[in-house]
């Protein structure tokens, strides 16, 4: 029975991940990130959206054991699953970004991290030997 009981809370949190955040578009100061609103149950479209988001974003590349130390960014109240959500990012610098979210269903459980988007706004360097010549 107890093995039953860990397999389905195991389905019960996978159902909240979300797989996929992209970096959509971005401007001189700003970058709009996407996804894809989860069901808050084992894909059940009957369980309606997720409770909260976590959205975090780091000038290091951001994993499972650092997660908590990215800065953390308010987002909306979650749409119904299936919708794509957005958030748009204004940077403190002109630096390159990580960005990775998890979601939390109402009853607490918390979904494992999503995939990083990166997005680098480092200018590329200076030209320093040009040169004009014909042929």
């Amino acid at each position: 029975m107890k093995i039953k009981i860990e397999w389905i809370i195991a389905l019960f949190a996978m159902a909240l991940l979300i797989v996929f955040i992209a970096i959509k578009a971005f401007g001189a100061t700003s970058l709009t990130v996407t996804w894809t609103a989860p069901y808050a149950h084992n894909d059940d479209p009957n369980s309606g959206p997720v409770a909260s988001y976590d959205l975090r974003y780091s000038a290091n590349p951001i994993t499972d054991a650092n997660f908590a130390a990215a800065t953390a960014l308010t987002t909306s109240t979650p749409k119904a699953p299936g919708q794509t959500e957005s958030y748009v990012f204004s940077m403190p610098d002109l630096n390159k970004y990580y960005l990775a979210i998890k979601s939390t269903n109402a009853e607490g459980v918390v979904s494992p991290i999503s995939n990083i988007a990166v997005k680098d706004f480092f200018p590329p360097a200076p030209v320093a030997n040009l040169q004009v010549g014909t042929h």
